[in-house]
């Protein structure tokens, strides 16, 4: 039988294998060759070690000074020993794997330094955010998709989000809300406007614009005499659908009789149609004043109506949107009477219809 001259295999066992050294000093017998004892699965090795004469004190670790972001990265590109100096004592590189190219002075050389040393600290970075949905595959959620971008400082992550399309809402048509009237028919241009039932429905806006009327100067009656007030004109404004506030605006001539020191004005005086009799105690909505300018005892005044609300019975008088002073109500008509008022003096006065106007703008209450 010839025995093999190579190691045969006979097995194999993983094992957490533990080294023991039996330290002796120089020139004592050793005391054990060595064993290994296996346990389960763990595994002693036990060998002889010879302790040596403690050596010198090595040299001390330069002090280095790390060129921060320097591009070099390996020995070749180390700066040229020629080039450096005193100043550049300690200088260090790093190359790679925790190794540093120390520049030494006083030896004339790189010295190469195993060990890593805290770099500077970094800037914080400003991290920022975003995400979308995006639509899922069919009825189950899928992965989560990180994408980053930016730079190291000002990083970026957009996240994707599968989302699961869920149940279809209700229809979006304004017909089918719940406050909304469907009792009320609809025609073309109707826009959308709360109904007297507090409900929504179809239907034309309000709008509250004034409406305006005027009297022609052919409706103005000629008058000539001394009376101390004399209607010339008068108006009747139908009913109208809502509260409103009249607004006048007109011009007369005025002129004196023969060696007459009159002084006249003109009065818009408004009352309900039917129940302000005559007009002569109705409220004031207009006045043109007696323009005291006027000394010639024949000259022509042109008397401007503008609105005016307050007397000398009632200096106080005035309109505020939420007062009822000089307010006309809704659903009745009203008459606007105009009238030459004598102040004062004596003698008669003259009007004439010519180029007399008066307008009257019918304002709502809003």
């Amino acid at each position: 039988m010839t025995v093999p001259a190579e190691p045969i295999l006979i097995g194999n066992r993983s094992v957490f294998l533990k080294f023991y050294a039996m330290p002796r000093n120089a020139g004592d017998p050793r005391r054990i060759e060595g064993t290994f004892t296996l346990v389960g699965q763990d595994g002693v090795l036990t060998l002889d070690a010879l302790v040596g004469p403690k050596g010198e004190p090595g040299v001390p670790s330069p002090i280095i000074r790390p060129e921060w972001g320097s591009p070099v990265k390996v020995f070749a590109d180390l700066p040229n020993i020629s080039t450096l100096d005193a100043s550049d004592d300690g200088r260090a590189w790093y190359l790679s794997d925790g190794t540093w190219a120390v520049y030494a002075h006083r030896q004339g050389q790189y010295e190469i330094v195993q060990g890593s040393i805290p770099g500077p600290v970094g800037a914080t970075p400003d991290i920022s955010v975003t995400a979308e949905a995006i639509p899922a595959l069919g009825s189950v959620y899928g992965p989560i998709d990180v994408t980053e971008t930016g730079t190291s400082t000002n990083p970026n992550f957009h996240i994707k989000i599968p989302a699961v399309p869920g149940p279809e809402g209700p229809a979006s048509a304004i017909e089918r809300a719940s406050d909304y009237d469907l009792a009320t028919p609809s025609s073309p241009g109707d826009f959308l406007v709360k109904l007297p039932n507090d409900k929504w429905g179809p239907g034309q806006p309000t709008y509250f614009v004034p409406r305006k009327y005027s009297i022609p100067h052919n409706q103005f009656i000629d008058h000539n005499g001394g009376e101390a007030r004399f209607l010339i004109a008068s108006l009747v404004i139908p009913a109208q659908p809502h509260d409103w506030y009249p607004d006048v605006c007109g011009h007369m001539r005025l002129k004196r009789g023969l060696l007459s020191s009159a002084q006249c004005e003109v009065e818009v005086r408004i009352g309900p149609t039917g129940t302000s009799g005559t007009g002569e105690t109705s409220p004031l909505c207009g006045l043109a004043p007696y323009d005291p300018s006027v000394a010639l005892l024949d000259s022509i005044t042109v008397a401007h109506v503008m609105p005016h609300f307050s007397d000398v019975g009632d200096p106080n008088r005035s309109v505020t949107p939420d007062s009822a002073t000089g307010r006309c109500k809704a659903g009745g008509a009203y008459t606007i009477f105009v009238f030459v008022h004598k102040l004062g003096g004596f003698g008669s006065w003259q009007f004439t219809n010519t180029d007399a106007q008066l307008r009257v703008d019918v304002c709502p209450v809003v």
